[in-house]
């Protein structure tokens, strides 16, 4: 009886283990699922063409010419109590760069720089340019080019100076800046120094006066920009910058070597208004004369124009949106 047990336990054992092996050699060899590229009906041999935003880049060289001596200059004479300078600083339109006979400077970027005292009811392109520079601080003031008693209160809470009794803005409280933003080179006066009107306080670094991009071979035509760290800067058809001071915030021209005359940086130089392009494989073009080709379809050839190439992709314009294109079509296909 025990024997007959023995093997019963044996056998069933040998039932468990063929089934676990069984088992687990099922699991081995059912099929994966079919991934779709293989399933049938799609061809391996098309693509779909993707549509894409193209501003057309180019790195050009840029060539700046730089501008004389600049500096902020004493607007009156007289001992120098504060002076805010130090090489590598920045000054903003606004701020203080110094105190003369203890009574503050204040530094502004008028178009125009001040020429006179201005009273109210003064009126002219100067004053115009005050109120301006004032608005742009956000002093809330019009620039209609007739000095008011608002426009006084507005300058008296906006600055570290003030206008006198009767809301007049002294000249010798205004020292000019050429630019909204500028650099310190050099402090060439001391404090406590005597210095007469027109003394340099603040030696600044000189800014880009003229610049020109070289254009690029075979760009897709429209208004185009330099665009460098500080922003995007207009440029004309033939390279010419419209704002060459706009240059000198950025780190291009900071990069630039200041022992070339003129400088030279990079930049690149691309579309205002960015180009719909339509992205195809190299290999999908036939009949390929010039910047025209054709690609083929389920209908046959259909024309496009090259607009560039780049990192082994083609970007084309289609007359209308393309569907499925053929990846390798027949090198013989004649374009309509």
């Amino acid at each position: 009886m025990g024997r007959l047990r023995t093997s019963v336990f044996v056998a069933g054992a040998a039932l468990a283990l063929g089934a676990a092996a069984g088992s687990s050699v099922a699991a081995v060899v059912i099929p994966a699922p079919v991934p779709a590229a293989l399933a049938a009906g799609h061809d391996l041999g098309t693509m779909v063409p993707t549509v894409a935003e193209f501003d057309d880049p180019h790195d050009v060289r840029v060539t700046v010419t730089l501008g004389g001596e600049e500096g902020v200059r004493a607007p009156r004479g007289g001992v120098v109590t504060t002076l805010a300078c130090a090489p590598g600083g920045v000054l903003a339109s606004g701020g203080s760069p110094a105190s003369i006979d203890g009574r503050a400077v204040v530094a502004l970027a008028t178009a125009i720089p001040p020429w006179r005292d201005i009273a109210v009811g003064d009126e002219g392109d100067d004053v115009a340019s005050l109120e301006a520079e004032l608005a742009r601080l956000g002093a809330g003031v019009e620039a209609d080019g007739r000095w008011s008693w608002s426009d006084a209160l507005a300058f008296d809470a906006a600055l570290v100076v003030t206008t006198d009794e009767s809301g007049t803005v002294q000249l010798g409280s205004i020292a000019w800046l050429p630019a909204a933003t500028v650099t310190a080179a050099e402090c060439p006066t001391a404090l406590g120094e005597t210095v007469a009107a027109g003394a340099m306080l603040v030696g600044l670094v000189a800014r880009p006066t003229v610049a020109k991009a070289a254009t690029a071979v075979g760009a897709v035509p429209g208004d185009r920009v330099l665009r460098v760290s500080s922003g995007d800067i207009p440029v004309a058809a033939d390279g010419s910058v419209a704002d060459p001071t706009a240059l000198a915030g950025s780190t291009e021209f900071a990069s630039a070597d200041p022992a070339q005359q003129p400088l030279t940086l990079t930049a690149s130089w691309v579309l205002v208004t960015p180009v719909r392009v339509t992205v195809v494989a190299p290999s999908a073009l036939v009949d390929v004369d010039g910047d025209r080709a054709c690609v083929v379809g389920a209908r046959g050839a259909v024309p496009v124009r090259i607009v560039a190439s780049q990192l082994g992709r083609t970007l084309v314009a289609p007359d209308a949106p393309l569907g499925d294109i053929r990846l390798h079509p027949d090198p013989g296909t004649v374009c309509p």
